[in-house]
């Protein structure tokens, strides 16, 4: 078993890995609702389609007469295969057809053509796109409704795997306030330089606009320096003579 989904009236939705089937199960009794994929497949598959080894069964949709899922067909383990590649589907369950049947809504085939034997997910993104992690080499694909890949990306190494991937939008609210150090370098004023390190690690706000830094002058007064907040998390600036700053 590597995935459990719930849906709205309490069932769960289980794909195991090892009977090549995903379960709905019931979230009154534990009962076997339907099975779909496997051996004793409760679905007519529709096209003669299959899958193998699949993880990241997820519930997307459903009314009385239809559920739709996703999960990633691996289609393939280390001593397994039954297809060439791996793909992500999504699939229309009608499970008031007798017998019920199973149809390829949209299948998501793996780039680079080669197997992903172990963990994977597929994230349907909000407005309809989805991202697909192939695992090994935390190699991930976005496809856009098109169906078309929009989005490419992996580790810089196949040393490591990612089991699942997801894409949000990101808010920085770090637990401490933004900070600044400065730095003087060199013995005497006229020759001396400051560098000054402001760091505000990933403070969403300070992203959306200037920020101001105190400076103290020759004759010791602060005066204000306003910095556009063009990085995520930090910036550095140098300026002549030895000058202390200040949030």
């Amino acid at each position: 078993m590597n995935s459990v989904d719930k849906n709205t009236d309490g069932d769960y939705l289980v794909s195991a890995r090892h009977t090549d089937t995903i379960y709905k199960i019931s979230g009154i009794n534990g009962e076997i609702i339907w099975r779909f994929g496997g051996k004793t497949s409760d679905f007519v598959h529709e096209g003669g389609f299959n899958f193998s080894k699949q993880h990241d069964a997820r519930f997307l949709e459903s009314n009385r007469t239809h559920t739709i899922i996703s999960f990633i067909n691996n289609a393939a383990s280390n001593v397994a295969q039954s297809a060439s590649y791996s793909s992500a589907l999504i699939i229309s369950l009608h499970t008031a057809a007798l017998p019920m049947t199973a149809t390829i809504l949209s299948q998501y085939d793996r780039p680079d053509r080669r197997l992903t034997r172990r963990m994977g997910n597929v994230h349907t993104l909000p407005n309809g796109s989805r991202l697909v992690n192939w695992s090994q080499g935390g190699y991930i694909t976005e496809y856009g409704l098109d169906g078309k890949p929009v989005l490419e990306a992996r580790f810089a190494t196949d040393r490591f795997a990612s089991c699942r991937v997801y894409k949000h939008e990101f808010v920085g609210r770090p637990s401490y306030p933004p900070t600044v150090r400065s730095f003087a370098y060199g013995r005497k004023q006229s020759g001396a330089t400051t560098a000054c390190h402001v760091s505000w690690n990933g403070l969403q706000r300070l992203l959306r606009g200037d920020f101001t830094l105190m400076r103290r002058t020759v004759r010791s007064h602060w005066a204000k320096c306003n910095v556009k907040a063009s990085r995520p998390s930090s910036c550095m600036m140098v300026t002549r003579r030895k000058s202390a700053w200040k949030l």
